[in-house]
């Protein structure tokens, strides 16, 4: 799995890392393909804030799905695995990934936009686009203009 990291900076006082992140086991099996075009954001996501496989994340998808007869992209099904790894989901926002990120510099995020899912740890955004790194362009786009529709968090453990 190889990893790049950047910084991106929407101007000179917003420093917005991003770190690419695909933990797909097809491309680490040396399979000639480059990347994974999987389609696979909420199991990369959940792998990132958990630290579980993507083999481990993959099945325990499904296994809710089938439980549900949901897909296992969808946000019931997601939410339940979160949850069961000590995530909560929270509704309602209404700012863009960008100010989110930034107001939220600790801590384990999974953030939902419309159409796509990521882990947002300590500050950093991991994420890739059909196994591919984003380029800057895409991730301004996503983080400016993308509305936060749900996100995840892992509440502190009380001492």
């Amino acid at each position: 799995m190889s990893k790049t990291k950047k910084i991106i900076y929407l101007h000179k006082l917003l420093p917005i890392k991003y770190e690419y992140f695909d933990c797909n086991p097809y491309i680490e099996n040396g399979n000639n393909k480059k990347y994974s075009d999987s389609d696979d954001c909420s199991v990369r996501a959940l792998c990132k804030i958990t630290g579980l496989s993507w083999d481990i994340v993959y099945a325990k998808l499904f296994e809710i799905a089938e439980k549900y007869k949901a897909m296992p992209d969808s946000i019931k099904v997601i939410t339940k695995v979160a949850e069961e790894y000590g995530f909560k989901k929270v509704d309602d926002i209404s700012c863009c990934a960008a100010a989110f990120m930034l107001s939220n510099q600790f801590g384990k995020y999974m953030i939902e936009l419309e159409d796509h899912i990521f882990a947002y740890v300590n500050g950093t955004m991991y994420d890739s686009v059909d196994g591919r790194p984003l380029k800057k362009k895409e991730i301004e786009y996503v983080i400016l203009q993308d509305i936060v529709a749900y996100y995840y968090y892992q509440p502190k453990i009380p001492i």
